[in-house]
């Protein structure tokens, strides 16, 4: 395949020359917030990519800037080997009506699984979203041949979309990327990625002051990592709608705690009132704390219950008051946090600002 490359350039320009400007909230009209039904929620595979029933076959398609891999699976969820398997793939760009078609093979790659049809081709310059490609596999005994579409989408993780949003390391300035693999460090309710590990004892130590350097980016779209907290929320906190409502969740940081909403025209409400929806969201039930809270814990350091180390009980609890995370000492504080949480949760926000501002000194 020889022309693939100059195939897929051809494709990306072509398409470059046809895409037309999306506004950030993706044209939703608030004036009125009339919210449409929830699009069909789409399903992912092992491999984070989205997948495609037919013909009593699961496909998985993942597509990546150096080509595209289908991995295919039973009914039953278990791997079928494609070594006989014949497939092929039909790219039409938006705006034109001209398809491309190119053969899937087996993977021939060292040590690739037995389930994997290929596609060596450039795809780095393809717009997302801009592309409908189709399939058609065949040669399983005993069933017809598969055929289905999808969206081109470059397939990334959870992690690789957060830092492709987060892009700068608060700590150096520096782009995330530009010193190796970025290390993530939790910092309450979210993931904060740095350029090296060399920047992740300072962002520990000081996590309030780095956080304040990152650009705030605004809303992102939630990806299958918050799949468990959209589950729990459920609704949107200012349009009391299911979160899918407009064709999937939103998601942004108030104040330490990871917020989901319908779209993103609803953080304007949530930012010029963050304690009211806060106020609103489900709570999670009291727990002991883990790794991913121990930066917190570390910035509110004293329980605003005793008033002693966090840690001198074997261990903080979390709680949270009107919506916000809230630290203890131990199980016996948590009653008293829930049964006046105004109180508790002004008194440990005083005793985060001050053990923060000790620091600085």
């Amino acid at each position: 395949m020889k022309c693939s490359t100059v195939t897929a350039i051809a494709i990306a320009l072509s398409l470059s020359s046809s895409v037309t400007t999306v506004s950030a909230d993706g044209g939703h009209d608030h004036s009125s917030h009339q919210h449409g039904t929830a699009a069909a929620k789409t399903q992912y595979g092992p491999h984070g990519g989205e997948l495609s029933y037919a013909s009593t076959t699961w496909h998985e398609v993942v597509f990546k800037p150096d080509g595209v891999r289908v991995f295919l699976y039973d009914a039953k969820g278990q791997s079928i080997d494609v070594s006989r398997l014949t497939g092929q793939i039909t790219m039409t760009v938006d705006g034109n009506p001209k398809p491309y078609t190119y053969p899937l093979r087996p993977d021939a790659t060292r040590g690739a699984a037995t389930n994997i049809l290929h596609l060596a081709l450039d795809l780095a310059k393809v717009p997302d979203g801009r592309m409908q490609t189709t399939f058609a596999i065949s040669g399983i005994p005993g069933q017809p041949s598969a055929q289905f579409g999808q969206k081109f989408h470059i397939t990334r993780s959870a992690a690789e979309v957060a830092v492709a949003q987060q892009k700068i390391c608060p700590v150096s300035g520096k782009p995330l990327g530009s010193m190796g693999a970025p290390p993530a460090v939790r910092i309450g309710d979210r993931d904060v990625y740095v350029c090296c590990a060399g920047c992740t004892n300072a962002l520990k130590a000081d996590p309030q002051k780095y956080l304040a350097k990152l650009t705030p980016t605004g809303p992102v779209k939630a990806t299958r990592a918050d799949a468990t907290a959209v589950a729990f929320q459920k609704l949107c906190p200012v349009m009391n709608k299911p979160l899918d409502a407009m064709g999937g969740p939103w998601k942004f940081n108030v104040l330490g705690r990871e917020v989901y909403v319908c779209c993103p025209g609803c953080t304007k409400a949530i930012e010029r009132e963050p304690a009211k929806y806060l106020a609103m969201l489900p709570t999670p039930p009291a727990a002991k704390a883990t790794q991913a809270d121990s930066a917190a814990v570390a910035v509110q350091k004293l329980c605003p219950v005793m008033n002693e180390s966090l840690t001198s009980m074997g261990g903080a609890w979390k709680v949270y008051a009107k919506g916000q995370p809230v630290y203890v000492c131990c199980k016996g504080c948590i009653k008293k946090v829930e049964q006046n949480p105004d109180f508790y949760l002004a008194k440990a926000t005083r005793q985060a600002s001050a053990a923060s501002a000790q620091r600085r000194r």
